[in-house]
């Protein structure tokens, strides 16, 4: 009797248990419907009752342990849409999974053909960085002490000769004048264009090809290679007044002073016409108040940078030695210089690059509001060194264009170095520039201010930085919005 009433409170118990409405403070047997079993062994089974399931083994009882699945509820909703975001967020990174990718790539491939691989991925980066050297090559600018040991050697533009030992040396009033006191004082007792001047050193052992080395000295800040005499060495430099000054100082002294100046630089505007600084009315920055700007310099100097200004300096010489009333007379060489060619605003950043090797954009005069921005300036500037033959004035510029260079103005870069007057060497750079960043390009607006050449160029390149999906969805979406800006031209 107390058997068939187990047995029937068995089944709604059951019945809840597989509801998942059973209470947990039952008795683990009870849960399970197993009122006459007892866990651990096998008893003997309670009698059949058709409407409670039989169980073959206490085992599927434990199974029916199991923590059940709760209810689909809020916490759950919330989990599966964080999860989505998440997905979502990994699919629109800007990075792709490149490992993911690799691990397909390489799934199905032997040791052998992996270890090709990434030889061939080796050698693709040498070939980059090969291909990036060849487009930073370019020829280097001379730099003003090697100018001016050309200037030595040529003898362009001499305006003195020296005698010594019975060799003659051209030489050049300024350059000596500023490096060395001794000469200084020699020269000021013989003024005038071409005066031939004899001399003779107290100090003995001193012959024509030491003097020489020494001139060359003053010209280039570095003596010649040659096993001489360290105590005469030092005897000549009491005799000369002392060792000479580095040689960019004296340079930058000769530039700010304008001392033993025997040219005059000239900015003119309009029909190019000048006047004399006794009439024009200087103000105290140069300018005159009928707008031209008077900038004092030196013949050598010039015609030892700019090839422009050295045969302008040897055409002026040749002219005034056919002028019998201007010989011995120190007249400085009028050089007039057109505003439409070279700005006025430009002739402190030129005479800086001719003398010190240095581009200032800081030195440009601006106006108060507006002009032009530091980038066209450059650009102008670049196209000056250019007109002038003077490369460290060109190279000087380059190098501050790709310093400003940025995803703003890439566009205007690339147009102005693909042009005839523009930088070859900058448009290469730029182009490198669009294929290593061309990933966060392709989701910014820059990429529709690119021309289809310059896309084209880069998109066709071995070594872009973006997948081929990517490359394949910014052309066609540069293609249509060439296509919408034709349609609202026409």
């Amino acid at each position: 009797m107390g058997t068939s009433q187990s047995t029937s409170v068995a089944a709604p118990r059951l019945l809840r248990e597989n509801t998942g409405l059973c209470s947990s403070s039952e008795p683990l047997n009870q849960r399970c419907g197993l009122s006459g079993v007892t866990l651990g062994r096998r008893p003997l089974e309670p009698p059949f009752d058709p409407s409670v399931p039989r169980l073959r083994d206490p085992f599927w009882a434990l199974w029916k342990l199991r923590p059940l699945k709760k209810a689909r509820g809020s916490s759950s909703s919330l989990a599966t849409l964080r999860r989505r975001l998440l997905l979502r967020r990994r699919r629109s990174s800007k990075c792709p999974d490149h490992a993911r990718y690799m691990r397909e790539l390489l799934s199905g491939c032997s040791l052998a053909e992996v270890s090709a691989l990434c030889e061939q991925y080796e050698a693709l980066a040498a070939l980059k960085d090969l291909s990036v050297q060849a487009d930073l090559a370019r020829p280097p600018a001379s730099a003003k002490k090697h100018d001016l040991a050309a200037l030595f050697e040529t003898r362009v533009a001499a305006d003195v000769e020296l005698v010594y030992a019975g060799a003659c040396f051209p030489a050049h009033r300024a350059i000596l004048a500023a490096r060395c006191p001794y000469f200084r004082q020699v020269l000021g007792r013989f003024p005038g264009h071409g005066a031939r001047i004899g001399l003779e050193l107290r100090t003995p052992g001193v012959d024509a090809a030491l003097f020489g080395a020494l001139l060359k000295l003053l010209y280039t800040g570095e003596l010649a290679p040659h096993q001489h005499d360290r105590p005469l060495l030092g005897r000549l430099a009491d005799e000369f007044g002392g060792a000479p000054n580095p040689l960019e100082q004296d340079l930058r002294y000769l530039l700010e002073t304008g001392d033993f100046a025997d040219a005059m630089l000239v900015f003119t505007k309009g029909n190019g016409s000048s006047s004399s600084s006794s009439s024009s009315g200087h103000s105290e920055y140069g300018f005159s108040s009928l707008g031209t700007l008077e900038r004092p310099c030196h013949k050598a100097v010039l015609a030892a940078r700019s090839p422009f200004f050295k045969n302008l300096v040897q055409r002026r010489n040749r002219g005034e030695e056919l002028q019998p009333e201007r010989a011995g007379l120190n007249l400085a060489t009028r050089i007039v210089l057109d505003e439409s060619v070279i700005p006025q605003r430009f002739s402190s950043v030129l005479l800086h690059a001719v003398y010190l090797d240095e581009v200032n954009l800081a030195l440009v005069c601006r106006p108060l509001e507006g002009g032009p921005t530091s980038l066209e300036d450059a650009m102008e500037l670049y196209q000056i060194g250019r007109f002038l033959e003077l490369d460290i004035l060109s190279q000087g510029c380059e190098d501050l264009i790709l310093e400003m260079l940025t995803p703003n103005n890439l566009a205007t870069v690339l147009a102005w170095g693909a042009r005839p007057y523009g930088s070859a060497w900058v448009y290469r750079q730029a182009v490198n520039y669009l294929r290593d960043e061309f990933q966060p390009f392709s989701q910014s607006p820059v990429l529709l201010q690119l021309s289809a050449e310059h896309l084209r160029e880069a998109l066709s390149s071995d070594f872009l930085q973006v997948s081929s999906q990517t490359a394949r969805s910014c052309k066609h979406l540069n293609i249509k919005h060439y296509l919408s800006m034709r349609f609202f031209e026409l």
